[in-house]
């Protein structure tokens, strides 16, 4: 006999509470997404689990597309208009922009954020424990620099909060390396 935990049960009562009550009143919904997507904003939003896009937004189903990453954070393109890191954030990117033809794009920093405490701690206190990780952060050194030169942010926010403020800014432009010209 299989066993699970807590947590499995909840999915599993999840799923069905999802089909049995809020499927049927969903259905065309459904059916109209069935089709296609015709997303019409491109959202990047850290990974962490009190994030939540669609419930942030009071958006539908579809309305958006969504890229999730540890930190929101986007490797930036080289000058060869390819990712430095890992391309799956870049072609979730390219797909947005040139395939469903997404023109506007946010990226949703949280306080709190554990990526960006990472960063002000220092990355390297996780390399026995998440050598990925470490390496993923990289990305994330540049909103250092960022918060540096970015008198505006609020100084009274804790660290962690105010480097969170900068690498939402230092994503974009991170995202924007991946635009033509």
């Amino acid at each position: 006999r299989r066993h699970y935990a807590a947590p499995m049960q909840r999915l599993l009562k999840g799923l069905i509470n999802f089909k049995t009550e809020l499927a049927p009143s969903m259905r065309p919904l459904f059916k109209d997404l069935g089709a296609g997507q015709a997303p019409e904003l491109l959202m990047i939003t850290c990974s962490d689990s009190r994030v939540v896009p669609h419930l942030l937004t009071s958006e539908e189903p579809g309305d958006v597309f969504v890229v999730r990453s540890v930190g929101n954070i986007i490797a930036p393109a080289g000058k060869s208009g390819f990712s430095v890191g890992d391309v799956s954030e870049a072609s979730a990117i390219e797909y947005g922009l040139e395939v469903l033809g997404i023109r506007d794009i946010a990226v949703c920093g949280h306080s709190n954020c554990g990526a960006m405490k990472a960063i002000v701690d220092g990355r390297e206190k996780l390399s026995a424990l998440a050598p990925n990780l470490v390496a993923w952060l990289e990305h994330g050194e540049a909103a250092r620099t960022r918060l540096s030169v970015s008198d505006f942010i609020d100084p009274s926010l804790p660290e962690v909060d105010r480097l969170s403020q900068a690498n939402v800014l230092q994503q974009l432009d991170h995202v924007a390396s991946y635009l033509p010209v």
